[in-house]
């Protein structure tokens, strides 16, 4: 018998100014461009928060604050893969130009 192990990932809905904030990514399944939360797999031993603020500073260079859990959502994907994400919403900070630029030097400021 096979042991169900999802994946758990996380997501960021984060509003600055009146805007969401999204990232422009290349689809790994068809290679087309789309426009998405900034999101990503929680890493061994790390907390949800942890991860989310993790992924979303790696994203897009800005600092996310969670206030609030918008939902829990399972996907069993095309490729047989279940995955488990916990959705946050929050505030993010303008550009971390310290974190750009050890990080992203070629990055384009996203907003």
């Amino acid at each position: 018998m096979t042991m169900w192990t999802p994946d758990v990932t996380v997501a960021a809905v984060c509003e600055h100014e009146g805007r969401f904030l999204l990232v422009e990514e290349r689809a790994k399944s068809s290679g087309e461009i789309v426009f998405n939360q900034p999101a990503g797999h929680l890493e061994p031993g790390e907390s949800l928060i942890d991860a989310v603020v993790r992924e979303t500073l790696e994203e897009t260079c800005r600092h996310f604050t969670p206030s609030s859990l918008i939902g829990l959502y399972r996907l069993e994907a095309a490729n047989g893969k279940t995955y488990i994400r916990y959705t946050f919403s929050g505030t993010v900070s303008e550009v971390d130009p310290a974190y750009k630029s050890r990080h992203y030097s070629n990055a384009l400021d996203v907003g």
